[in-house]
């Protein structure tokens, strides 16, 4: 389809709709700008030999998820992820033991010539954190287990602040012993482990989040240490990108510039785990935050590095934009607040964003044999009658209606082929218009239809159009750039801030015979939409050959993976370290063979207790790590069951969810 600039835009015109946004206040602000790509100006912070922020690129990092007694395996495996492009490597440092082992790892990676800077994962005891300072680079820390009360309810404003004097005497210990031995440190909130005293202030909340940070980064400046990085992680992709916009606003507030590190905890493995991570570490990066990422696979540590090198790539080669005199946001980033739209059809229903499926090159070719059966008559519809969260709301067909594809399900047709079909064929189908074709009609349009447009096209005249069909689905695509994440939203903000609230189906087309590659700039471009509740629909497409059918399912992945449509069973999994003591990848599979088909229902599975009960706080159920060989079994936070051999918990796991009346027959 053949898109047509609808003409020039006076600067006039512009200057009217963002004066309208003025009446946002800057109290929303935490990037540079919404139009385009503009990295956030850090502080260098300096983990030996390789820097981060500043002007320095957004470094790749990676876990180790080896036993970190076992010195042999830990080289090797830290020989392979530098192989492989990692900047950094982090080690899990349980306890005392492991950290005095760090002298011995050491030891032979300086005699086999390996070097790479190394982060200590420190959790729970303080005294860890002292002994590994003159073996790392970087110590990372918790300040929901660091110096804090775990079991406390209530606080006085003066228990409060006897614990923050508390943790104040240990991170000065720390802080003297990180200064000696030029160790960084990173705070690293986790929205499953805060301290019980935001709990009891702010809750689980993006606020308590920041706020952990903020208490400790108040700390360290005043202490007058700045080696430092901050995170916010979480498995709820809308918390992690909530809180991090949140931390950097506050900081902009404090004149603070630290560093920022960005990772989904518990993402998952394969396409599952790619996708999420890409819908809000690509959601942050599109403006210009982060400094250092890590993408938490439950896989090789090795499979972590390109996928984050790919996501750093997509939007840091972009070029600066130089004006940055706009700062106003015409939505709510800290929290999730659905576009008001007007229903449409299907489209602009509050929790339930649209999948558009392209099977236009193969209606137009009459090779309807060669999709799957998905997408064909008879045993097709019974599947969709069954299982709607698989089937698409529409399908779009290009110039031909194919009866054979999916009868039921409505199809989208270029509109000058629409308007030549029968009555019948028009009666079941809607057409798609472009601006400039509307705009030449000499007749009125039938409405519900769709309506393509671009950047290029927002003027007097389409706001004319809108004006007089309110019943119009608006297919928002980009006209020249990619990624085009900002043109769209740029897009749609400026429809909403006039007035609009026809729905919004985001149409993306990406080059490529890849199915990973487009995977991940699809969630990276489109996530962020969903995650703000702009958009209504999703509509992808490929110049090449990648399956119809597959590119659906990307859509409906991105969907689930933003929070705003279940279409499946999800999988929160942590990527295992070395304190994990059961096989985590080989065990998630069996648990997703077991319990795949249970649509919606929220399943963790996490190496330790450190990721446990707390990471996992939006699942249903929790297979967590207990011991070697051991597993303790929970029901939202309660623990239900501990002490299970690894052999018999997914049948246990299994028997708690059906208990509890969650299971469903495949």
């Amino acid at each position: 389809m053949k898109i047509e600039p609808a003409g020039e835009i006076t600067g006039c015109f512009f200057l009217f709709i963002f004066l309208i946004f003025v009446i946002i206040m800057e109290q929303f602000r935490y990037c540079d700008i919404l139009e385009g790509y503009s990295r956030r100006k850090t502080r260098v912070v300096h983990v030996g030999e390789v820097p981060l922020g500043g002007d320095y690129p957004v470094r790749i990092q990676t876990m180790l998820n080896v036993n970190t007694l076992d010195t042999a395996a830990v080289v090797n495996q830290i020989e392979k992820v530098a192989a492989a492009g990692a900047d950094y490597v982090r080690i899990a440092v349980p306890s005392l033991r492991e950290a005095r082992h760090l002298a011995v790892i050491r030891r032979e990676l300086s005699l086999r010539k390996i070097s790479i800077p190394l982060i200590a994962d420190v959790h729970f005891n303080p005294e860890v954190a002292y002994e590994v300072v003159p073996y790392v680079e970087k110590v990372r820390i918790n300040p929901g287990n660091f110096g804090a009360s775990r079991n406390r309810v209530n606080y006085s404003s003066s228990e409060y602040r006897e614990e923050l004097d508390k943790v104040e005497e240990q991170l000065k210990k720390l802080v003297a012993l990180c200064k000696t031995h030029h160790t960084a440190i990173r705070i690293g909130v986790n929205h499953g482990s805060l301290p019980a005293r935001i709990m009891s202030r702010y809750g689980d909340t993006p606020q308590g989040m920041v706020e952990a940070a903020m208490e400790f980064l108040r700390m360290l400046a005043a202490m007058d240490f700045h080696e430092v990085v901050v995170s916010m992680k979480a498995s709820n992709t809308r918390l992690v990108v909530q809180a991090t916009r949140l931390l950097v606003h506050c900081m902009m507030k404090e004149n603070m510039d630290y560093p920022l590190h960005l990772g989904v905890t518990e993402a998952g493995e394969g396409e599952d785990g790619r996708i999420r991570s890409a819908v809000s570490i690509g959601a942050l990066l599109a403006d210009g935050l982060g400094d250092t990422v890590r993408i938490s696979l439950a896989e090789d540590p090795v499979n972590e590095i390109p996928v984050a090198w790919q996501l750093i790539n997509y939007y840091t080669r972009l070029p600066h934009e130089e004006n940055l005199s706009w700062n106003t946001y015409p939505y709510h980033p800290f929290e999730y607040k659905k576009r008001e739209t007007t229903v449409v059809d299907k489209a602009g229903l509050p929790s339930y964003p649209v999948v558009i499926t392209d099977v236009s090159t193969v209606a137009a070719g009459g090779h309807e044999e060669s999709l799957q059966t998905d997408f064909r008559d008879g045993s097709a519809e019974q599947k969709y009658s069954a299982r709607e969260d698989k089937a698409p709301d529409y399908f779009y067909t290009g110039d031909v209606f194919p009866d054979r594809i999916a009868g039921t399900i409505p199809k989208i047709l270029n509109s000058r082929a629409w308007r030549q079909k029968d009555e019948n064929i028009r009666s079941k189908s809607f057409p798609l218009y472009t601006v400039p074709e509307i705009l030449n009609l000499q007749q009125e349009i039938v409405q519900p239809a769709f309506l393509f447009l671009c950047s290029d096209d927002i003027s007097e005249k389409l706001f004319s159009l809108l004006e007089k069909y309110p019943s119009l689905i608006l297919v928002v695509g980009e006209s020249r750039n990619v990624p085009g994440f900002h043109e769209q939203r740029k897009v749609i903000l400026t429809l909403t801030a006039a007035g609009f609230k026809h729905p919004v189906v985001v149409f993306r087309k990406y080059p490529g015979k890849s199915i990973e590659e487009v995977m991940l700039y699809a969630a990276a471009d489109t996530g962020a939409l969903f995650l703000d509740g702009l958009a209504d629909g999703l509509w992808l497409g490929n110049t090449d050959n990648i399956p119809a059918e597959k590119l659906q399912q990307v859509s409906f992945d991105i969907l689930q993976a933003s929070r705003v449509r279940m279409s499946k069973t999800e999988y929160i999994a942590c990527p295992s370290c070395g304190r994990t003591q059961f096989d985590l990848p080989e065990t998630l599979a069996r648990i997703k063979a077991a319990t795949g088909h249970l649509k919606g229902l929220k399943i963790a599975v996490m190496g330790c207790i450190v990721n446990g009960p707390g990471e996992m706080a939006d699942a249903d159920y929790g297979y967590v790590g207990s011991g070697k060989d051991k597993v303790s079994l929970y029901k939202g936070k309660q623990l239900v069951k501990t002490g299970i051999g690894t052999k018999e918990a997914v049948n246990e796991l299994i028997a708690l969810i059906k208990a509890n009346g969650d299971w469903k027959e495949p």
